[in-house]
């Protein structure tokens, strides 16, 4: 079957299950920290998950042709699904991080045992002792799914450049001659362009959790699988500068946090993006804008490809260079709007 007609099935497919979900009204009530005024419906991103499974599964796509990889590849598929559970369920019960982080931990862990981690000489030209290896692929694989939950909190903005950052890993396999993955991707980017449709500026129903951490433990899990020889052999050093200001933002924000002693783990608007809709920027505008950053840093990995492994590192510094520059300009928007006052 084309990737085209994967990729319609799974776009109707979730469409309708966001349309099915909005109509389940597991409802989103607006806070003080909250961006949205009125009661709205969440976990929409119930519907990318169950597309994305049901397609995937009807079609095959959960085996592999080659044995060694299957335990890894269906572990991790496994373990998204699992996520996407956790997440439902903080949808309804609103779980606190003491209950929630310590399965993101065994989960993480699960995949790892699997062999879905990062090579001791898959980040440098020496070798890193295993066990600080497999120590980096935790602390990647459980930060970066938390920075993908945190980061979604207006309309259209995780989804779009979701859609994005898979596009262009979908290019960067393309380009390594590694086509095993693509209905996967066609797959991933179909789900999420169905949900993303009745979010993306009508807002008629949020991702939730479930589709937060289900999103961003795909990506974080696929940065580790897709490093591997047997799964395209991709550096890991793309994936960082694919999503950086996802994590530059993330880790800002849990600094300046950290420095006021307050609990980086609560609910807050202080991100760079909710500073500029506090500010009066729209939902859809600051979603256009970072679909634009994300497509500058997708142009960046994509150059990666074509230049010596060695030198991928230093792919990370115009990046900071220009988060940095843009940070500084947010503060001062926010300042000059009395949003924030140092």
């Amino acid at each position: 079957m084309s990737l085209l007609t994967l990729g319609l099935l799974a776009f109707s497919l979730s469409l309708v299950l966001t349309l099915l979900m909005i109509c389940v009204n597991i409802v989103d009530q607006p806070g003080h920290r909250s961006s949205h005024s009125v009661p709205t419906p969440r976990s929409g991103g119930a519907a990318i998950v169950l597309a994305f499974f049901i397609i995937s599964a009807f079609f095959g796509q959960f085996q592999l042709p080659f044995k060694d990889s299957l335990v890894a590849w269906q572990t991790t598929m496994g373990a998204a699904a699992l996520f996407a559970v956790l997440g439902f369920m903080d949808d309804l019960k609103n779980f606190s991080s003491i209950f929630r982080l310590p399965l993101q931990v065994l989960l993480s862990l699960a995949i790892i045992a699997a062999g879905v981690y990062i090579a001791p000489d898959a980040l440098f030209t020496w070798n890193l002792p295993l066990w600080l290896s497999v120590l980096l692929s935790l602390v990647w694989l459980v930060g970066f799914v938390n920075a993908f939950n945190f980061m979604d909190g207006i309309n259209g903005l995780s989804g779009g450049v979701a859609i994005i950052s898979f596009t262009v890993i979908a290019l960067i396999l393309n380009f390594h001659h590694y086509n095993l993955l693509m209905p996967i991707f066609s797959i991933l980017i179909a789900s999420t362009l169905g949900f993303l449709c009745l979010n993306f500026y009508f807002g008629r129903i949020f991702m939730g959790d479930v589709g937060s951490l289900f999103l961003g433990f795909i990506f974080a899990s696929f940065a580790l699988l897709l490093t591997r020889t047997d799964f395209g052999s991709i550096s890991f050093w793309t994936f960082p500068v694919l999503y950086f200001i996802y994590i530059y933002d993330t880790t800002l924000t849990v600094i300046r946090r950290g420095l006021r002693k307050e609990n980086i783990l609560t609910a807050h608007k202080e991100h760079l993006y909710q500073l500029l809709t506090r500010s009066g920027w729209s939902h859809t505008s600051v979603a256009l804008l970072y679909y634009g950053i994300f497509i500058l840093q997708g142009l960046l990995a994509l150059v990666m490809q074509n230049v010596d492994f060695r030198y991928h590192p230093f792919f990370l510094l115009p990046c900071l260079i220009f988060a940095i520059f843009y940070s500084l300009i947010v503060f001062r928007v926010a300042h000059l709007k009395k949003v924030i006052h140092a």
